[in-house]
């Protein structure tokens, strides 16, 4: 146990440590590179519209946990969390688009049949973009959001207010939030970090002139990853200083957050917090439920043509061709990433249980700055430099550097999952009764650790399980187009412009977190 735990943090903390010291490495040795003017305009479009979604989802969040917080309506959140971002992005632009559904219902009351023209220029994707992506976020943030209330002791807060004679808006933006935020600065850097590195959602939803920065990073590697050109990472330079641009922003907003909620007290003086953050609750939840609602239906016909609100025909030939284009990935997706998740959750536990004990303090420190590392460093900073520490290994062809890609990412959130129960004083004490009562590991775990944890241990795994088989850019960059994921399928189907087949891929893309959140939800359990 000792032995497998130690090879763990040890191996994974130095590709981590190699991989950024590669990248440092890598912007030292190039050092001349000329900015093209749209490489300009696409810099600050991507910091315009990824701060505007960090400060919507920080401030929509707060909105939702308070609401949530006595209300335990959850449930929903955590399928949420575990939806595939291309599902989403995909359904989001076939319902809002010039021709979708959205527009089929609107054009009810219109005189004409002819569609919008032009509907979907820059302006309209960047809204889009940000509507998307804030959305799909938003269960994340919550989720963490609900918890970090439970830990500040928001019921004893509330208390003290009414003491002080606040009322609850005053409580909540004088008292609650100022707390709350501090608990949840890693979580918002994650969000900002995912925001400078998702392609999914720069494909799909991005704007086309200029290309978001996410985008034009990735196409400048496909074209000169052999010649290692500089370009390449010294666009990533641009990345890091958006990202802390960000940051500082977000920071400027806090501080002068006072200002702004006076002027709401001022102007709406019965604004009812409670009530907005269940607005936008159930507004995710609907947005949700019509992203699936519109997939299925394009998914089920060949032919929609427009403005007829319901296709007259339905077929299940995109599900055939889809089976026969991607099986093969389908069913690679979820071996490789039901092995991983389970995998990577046997080695946490085993972590927990011995950190105790037999691993050193410095160890354990460590590993928890490589696991940060990981989750605020933008994956496509991460995985180009990844990319090129391996092929100075000459390992470039083995499958075991694709493995490692992907399981890097599944660490953190097995991680923080599993800390949240398992770090505390009850859990020792239980480390403590199993040596008292000279019980054999076997029946440790199956009749004393099973049945009080068994509720995280199977969310632990669905979330892990989710991490990994949505995974995009490990494909793109490191799998080369030898190892790809049911994701990769589905971009590729959407790319060749196939509405229907994209759908089809998109609701298969879907199952696995459907399956996995229903017999989730069958244990009766509550994390």
């Amino acid at each position: 146990m000792k032995f497998l735990t130690n090879f763990f943090l040890y191996s994974t903390t130095s590709i981590v440590f190699l991989t950024i010291i590669n990248f440092f490495y890598k912007i030292i040795h190039f050092q001349n590179f000329e900015l093209e003017n749209t490489i300009i305009k696409s810099i600050l479009l991507t910091f315009i519209l990824n701060t505007t979604i960090a400060v919507i989802v920080l401030y929509s969040s707060f909105l939702v946990s308070i609401f949530l917080y006595k209300k335990k309506e959850n449930d929903y959140l955590k399928f949420f969390i575990s939806f595939p971002h291309i599902s989403f992005a995909i359904g989001i632009l076939f319902f809002f688009s010039s021709s979708g559904f959205l527009q089929r219902v609107l054009n009810l009351f219109r005189q004409d049949d002819i569609p919008i023209s032009n509907y979907l220029e820059n302006f309209e994707y960047s809204i889009l973009y940000i509507f998307s992506l804030t959305v799909r976020e938003l269960p994340f943030m919550v989720m963490l959001g609900l918890s970090s209330l439970n830990k500040i002791k928001t019921n004893q807060l509330l208390v003290n207010s009414k003491n002080l004679k606040l009322n609850d808006f005053n409580c909540y933006n004088l008292i609650v939030f100022p707390i709350w935020l501090k608990q949840m600065y890693l979580p918002l850097i994650i969000i900002i970090s995912f925001t400078y590195s998702n392609l999914e959602y720069s494909y799909i939803l991005g704007t086309q002139f200029p290309e978001l920065l996410n985008q034009v990073i990735v196409n400048y590697w496909g074209k000169y990853f052999y010649l290692d050109d500089a370009r390449i990472y010294n666009l990533t330079i641009f990345i890091v200083i958006s990202l802390i641009m960000s940051l500082l922003t977000l920071y400027c907003i806090d501080k002068t957050r006072g200002i702004v909620f006076w002027n709401l007290r001022k102007f709406l003086p019965n604004l009812n917090l409670i009530f907005v953050g269940k607005t936008l609750y159930w507004l995710v939840n609907i947005t949700f439920f019509i992203n699936i609602a519109t997939l299925i239906i394009y998914s089920f016909t060949n032919n929609w043509y427009y403005p007829d609100l319901l296709p007259k025909n339905f077929t299940y030939s995109n599900y055939y061709q889809i089976l026969l284009l991607g099986l093969d990935s389908f069913l690679f997706s979820i071996i490789i990433s039901f092995t991983l998740s389970i995998g990577v959750f046997f080695i946490i536990f085993i972590f927990f249980m011995n950190s105790n004990s037999t691993l050193d303090k410095f160890i354990r420190k460590l590993f928890l700055v490589t696991i940060i590392l990981i989750l605020i460093i933008p994956q496509n900073i991460f995985m180009i430099s990844y990319n090129s520490l391996i092929n100075i290994f000459n390992i470039k062809n083995i499958f075991f550097p694709y493995v490692i890609s992907l399981y890097l990412y599944i660490i953190p959130y097995v991680y923080y999952i599993l800390k949240e129960r398992l770090e505390n004083e009850y859990f020792n004490k239980l480390m403590i009764s199993r040596v008292n009562h000279k019980l054999t590991n076997y029946k440790f775990l199956s009749k004393v650790i099973y049945p009080i944890y068994k509720d995280v241990f199977w969310f632990s795994i669905m979330i892990g399980f989710s991490v990994c088989y949505y995974q995009f850019i490990q494909s793109v960059i490191i799998g080369n187009g030898k190892y790809t994921l049911f994701n990769n399928e589905v971009m590729t189907l959407f790319s060749g412009e196939s509405i229907h087949l994209a759908s089809a891929g998109a609701i298969i893309n879907l199952l696995p977190c459907l399956i996995l959140f229903m017999f989730y939800k069958k244990s009766d359990v509550r994390t």
